[in-house]
């Protein structure tokens, strides 16, 4: 933290997904031990708990004066591997793939890792949801600004949540 400390405009970017807007922060049962799993559900639940749990530490480290930024980016829809073993495996293979690659309806993996490095290096950087620019489900480019879910924005929840993730790795940072 000092070396962030004493860095000019200093950030940490999370790396979240527009999905997050699907989740549920059940704080009951994170772990999905008294729920069926359903790995979409996951999905939209873990990028939530990234989005609320990255609102929070920018909220600590604004209450203390730090001078660090804590910010929330989504790459947009890009092709890489992450759903292999989804849904889109189990229906449509490898044969949809290449024809969704070359359609230009979706952004290189190399493209949407710029996203993060974009929010980054912003200078006008809010504390909110940084995505590429979007027209319905499609997502490319420079990126725009977005304001996180109102699940995401609970300061109720994102306490719960950063207790929770505290008291299970036993790492007590910037608790109030």
């Amino acid at each position: 933290m000092r070396l962030l400390q004493g860095t000019p405009d200093a950030r940490i970017v999370n790396v979240s997904s527009q999905a997050h807007r699907l989740g549920k922060l059940p704080l009951d049962d994170l772990n999905w031990e008294q729920r069926r799993y359903k790995h979409t559900s996951a999905y939209a639940q873990s990028k939530l708990a990234i989005a609320s749990y990255t609102l929070e530490l920018d909220r600590r480290l604004k209450e203390r004066s730090l001078g660090v930024m804590a910010l929330i980016a989504h790459p947009g829809f890009s092709m890489t591997d992450a759903r292999s073993t989804g849904w889109i495996s189990q229906i449509a293979g490898n044969l949809i793939k290449p024809l969704i690659a070359r359609s230009g309806l979706v952004q290189s993996a190399e493209e949407g890792a710029l996203q993060p490095l974009r929010t980054e290096l912003a200078r006008s950087a809010w504390r909110r949801l940084h995505r590429p620019r979007q027209l319905a489900w499609l997502q490319w480019g420079t990126g725009a600004r977005a304001l996180a879910s109102a699940t995401a924005r609970d300061t109720t929840l994102a306490a719960s949540l950063w207790a929770q993730a505290s008291e299970a790795t036993g790492i007590h940072y910037l608790d109030s």
